[in-house]
């Protein structure tokens, strides 16, 4: 009963996934500008989610 139980777990490891959300926005316009090595994106609309990394530092809104 032990070794079914070991296999059981086993498969359901190998067979789990794993879900990802990718960023969107659902939005009627925008732009982006760029300084040096900063960039802003920015759209018009819905939500809008932006990430800036820099060695340790990440700059995020949302």
């Amino acid at each position: 009963m032990k070794t079914k139980l070991i296999y059981l777990i086993m498969c359901v490891g190998v067979c789990a996934q794993a879900q990802t959300i990718e960023k969107f926005s659902i939005d009627s316009g925008g732009s982006s500008t760029s300084t040096g090595s900063i960039q802003i994106l920015y759209t018009l609309g819905e939500v809008s989610v932006q990430e800036y990394s820099l060695g340790n530092l990440q700059v995020s809104e949302g």
